[in-house]
């Protein structure tokens, strides 16, 4: 699929078209293994993992040494932990309000 929409379809109707194309198969999982796979571990976790790479390396070229306390580690981790579950816990109500909309009676 093209990352433009086609003449005539707004950029949201376009995102409903790929949230219905999509939404079903990623629905059997279940609200509770969607929120853990997509907003825990695939955004929670790789979204701590980059922040602390990018923070090395910026400690490094900038030759701060700052150093980093488990507390900040824990602290942050923590942070994008929930973040990820927030954010996947909305996606999955979106989610299915568009897809309910469309398809009422399917469970």
């Amino acid at each position: 699929m093209s990352s433009k929409p086609s003449k005539g379809v707004t950029k949201k109707q376009a995102q409903k078209d790929v949230i219905l194309k999509t939404w079903p198969e990623q629905r059997k999982l279940g609200r509770t293994k969607y929120i853990i796979k997509f907003g825990v571990l695939n955004w929670g976790v790789s979204t701590f993992a980059i922040y602390w790479l990018l923070m090395t390396g910026i400690n490094a070229v900038t030759k701060t040494n700052m150093a980093i306390t488990p507390f900040q580690v824990v602290f942050s981790f923590t942070f994008f932990l929930l973040f990820g579950l927030a954010f996947s816990t909305t996606t999955w109500f979106r989610n299915e309000k568009i897809y309910r909309e469309k398809y009422p009676y399917k469970k």
